[in-house]
């Protein structure tokens, strides 16, 4: 039997599609706390783990949480990744960074962009300290893109 070759072909194009999505009461209360209180909240599991960012299911346990309760904003960088690409994969001159951040209070880690250092590739480091960066309150939109990003505490 002979081997064919497979030719693959590529489409660049864009969808924009509208939609709506229900982020559900603890997501709700997640972001309605960021937007409004500039607070980050956590959800408690009856074993006491805090999972941020917060649900209603413990999935280690197969069980719901219990609550919410209020961590950070600060906290260490977890792991990290340096970037010269967009998101859209075009390039850019400068890096940036996104990273794994468990904050105080927190048993998880929530991924977000990391800013405020010359060289992110240089600068960064497992375990650094962080803090959250709000947008000013008439910004927030109540999203996770209210923590503008973390930096350096």
């Amino acid at each position: 039997m002979t081997e064919q070759k497979q030719e693959l072909i590529f489409r660049i194009g864009r969808f924009d599609q509208e939609y709506k999505w229900s982020a559900g009461e603890v997501g709700s209360k997640f972001f309605i706390a960021l937007r409004d209180e500039g607070k980050i909240l956590g959800s408690k599991t009856k074993s006491g783990r805090v999972l941020v960012p917060p649900r209603s299911f413990d999935e280690d346990r197969f069980e719901p949480t219990e609550g919410l309760v209020e961590v950070g904003p600060e906290g260490e960088i977890v792991t990290f990744s340096v970037s010269y690409l967009n998101p859209d994969a075009s390039p850019r001159d400068e890096p940036w960074a996104v990273g794994i951040i468990k904050l105080d209070g927190a048993d998880t880690g929530m991924m977000h962009t990391i800013q405020g250092v010359a060289n992110p590739a240089k600068d960064l480091q497992i375990g650094m300290r962080v803090k959250a960066i709000f947008k000013a309150p008439e910004d927030r939109r109540g999203e996770i893109l209210d923590i503008s990003h973390f930096e350096p505490v």
